[in-house]
């Protein structure tokens, strides 16, 4: 008689569920890889995933909580028949709440120059197309110590897809210890140390209109994605 293995899969553990007023939860066991869906001003409408045997996934719908649309997930793929909806919102921050806060909005980036040292994230900067479609440099959010590294996209055909990374507390104070910049064609990074909470910021359906974050003289204390939704056809 044939002996058949048990093909491994990957599960959902744990659950713990927020509400305006109150945490539910958690149910099951907070064992494993974490994760968690950052969001603000907007609201969540709607679950996906997949099951079999199990809960194997799941996500969340979102909207603006002034907008009616509500669009579809995708694998952080954007096709060339869609539309923005002209609003955007933040999906949170990962990080701490030291430093001081900053805000960088865009239609698209052309580069990023990360400085990081052993630690930590020193700074982050970026040159990006405006709202007038001009390329502008930001203002270095962070230090000027550490190591420098240039990450230049094919633009326009490449274009950032998500951020995920690391934080940490350092001496009393958490900061970004490690980023990674996925885009349309590939993976930056890791920069800096994987080593700490793991944070990652969930795009699909949603295109990325700008970063904002915490930041002081010597480090990057907290970083988050601006976006909007897209409604394809």
């Amino acid at each position: 008689m044939e002996k058949r293995v048990p093909t491994p899969t990957t599960v959902i553990r744990s659950l713990t569920l927020e509400s305006n007023r109150k945490t539910y939860g958690p149910f099951g066991m907070e064992e494993g890889t974490k994760y968690s869906f950052p969001i603000m001003e907007a609201k969540i409408v709607g679950f996906h995933g997949s099951s079999g045997w199990f809960l194997d996934a799941i996500g969340i719908y979102v909207q603006p909580i002034s907008s009616s649309q509500l669009v579809q997930p995708a694998q952080h793929k954007f096709e060339i028949t869609e539309v923005e909806i002209n609003e955007h919102f933040s999906l949170g921050e990962y990080g701490g709440k030291d430093g001081e806060p900053w805000s960088e909005t865009f239609q698209a980036i052309k580069q990023l120059l990360i400085h990081n040292d052993e630690h930590r994230i020193v700074s982050i900067q970026m040159e990006y197309v405006d709202e007038n479609g001009h390329f502008v440099w930001s203002n270095k959010h962070g230090g000027d110590e550490g190591s420098p590294s240039q990450v230049v996209f094919e633009f326009p055909n490449e274009y950032l897809v998500s951020i995920h990374g690391y934080y940490k507390s350092e001496l009393g104070t958490i900061v970004i210890r490690s980023l990674t910049f996925e885009t349309s064609k590939t993976s930056y990074g890791p920069f800096g140390n994987e080593d700490g909470t793991n944070f990652s910021f969930p795009t699909a359906g949603l295109k990325i209109v700008g970063i904002h974050g915490r930041s002081n003289t010597s480090h990057l204390n907290a970083i988050g994605l601006l976006v909007t939704l897209i409604q394809r056809y």
